[in-house]
């Protein structure tokens, strides 16, 4: 006896498939193709969800970076603009006030 294979064998066993057993195996492929359908949508939300948590988090640990450097460069420019800083590079620099009659001020 040779062998057909299991599906020949089940098929063969089983008789000519009727009308009902037809709607019966349409019925299971279409609610499995379904099923897989709708797993396969589920897991994708899932996986976006978690690729935009990761950004939200990231955007957030930039966010918190640059006001950390806003706040660096807040406190440098009022150090770098306070009158005796300047009077001290001014000096460095070799400037000096003007004598008091030198001074012309312009209307």
């Amino acid at each position: 006896m040779q062998d057909r294979g299991f599906l020949a064998t089940f098929l063969r066993r089983t008789g000519p498939a009727g009308p009902v057993r037809r709607a019966g195996f349409f019925t299971a492929a279409l609610l499995f193709v379904t099923v897989l359908v709708v797993g396969l949508f589920y897991v994708r939300a899932r996986m976006q969800m978690v690729e935009i948590g990761y950004e939200i988090s990231s955007l957030e640990n930039r966010n918190r970076d640059l006001k950390k450097r806003v706040n660096e460069l807040m406190l440098e420019i009022a150090s770098l603009e306070s009158p005796g800083d300047l009077e001290k590079k001014a000096s460095r620099m070799g400037l000096v006030f003007p004598p008091v009659g030198k001074v012309v001020h312009v209307p």
